[in-house]
């Protein structure tokens, strides 16, 4: 919270560009802070953004980073850096561990490492013999408390709003759909990220 104030305040004075510099150094020192104060045996983090920016400022270790939609196999890095290949690149010299959704992309962390780092690969998705439809029954009742008809068409979409989800293919594919759906009931629900 300290820091989200001293950035308003900041890019007042200095302008956006500087302030971001500092909110990104102030988060770096609370980071930092509290690794020396709580010991944690790990620190982990999602994506390739500044929370894992932060974390490698701080040089906190051992630091294990999720790249789950940072980094993509086709992509190559541009002549010029921009503000997430910096952050990319900082990451990956510092960072003890990844994990990635594709095995591809295994290779391609080493790449962008310059290093052998280790990597895991844990798939995205769900295994549909622990997740399944509710039966018929439960379904039925769950729709009646929650107010939804039955014969609706439900979609749930449970992410985070960060552009890299691409919600406005899911918004567009479901405005395409719904014509031909006789009544239709629809859901997009935050993560708890």
């Amino acid at each position: 919270l300290l820091a989200h104030w001293i950035h308003r305040i900041s890019a007042r004075i200095l302008g956006r560009q500087a302030a971001a510099g500092l909110y990104i150094l102030f988060g770096a020192l609370q980071l930092r802070l509290t690794v020396w104060l709580l010991k944690p045996d790990l620190v982990h983090v999602h994506h390739l953004k500044l929370d894992a920016c932060m974390c490698a400022l701080a040089d906190v270790k051992p630091l294990l980073v999720s790249t789950w939609g940072s980094i993509r196999p086709d992509e190559r890095e541009p002549e010029r850096l921009d503000n997430r290949w910096r952050i990319i690149r900082l990451v990956m010299r510092k960072a003890d561990a990844f994990i990635v959704e594709r095995p591809i992309l295994e290779e391609r962390v080493r790449t962008l490492a310059g290093r052998e780092v280790l990597t895991a690969v844990i798939p995205l998705g769900a295994d549909p013999s622990r997740f399944r439809p509710f039966a018929p029954d439960e379904s039925k009742r769950l729709r009646k408390a929650w107010g939804i008809p039955e014969d609706a068409a439900v979609v749930l979409s449970p992410r985070g709003f960060d552009p890299v989800y691409g919600h406005h293919h899911i918004l567009d594919a479901f405005a395409q759909a719904r014509p031909r759906l006789a009544r239709a009931a629809g859901n997009l629900a935050r993560g708890l990220d």
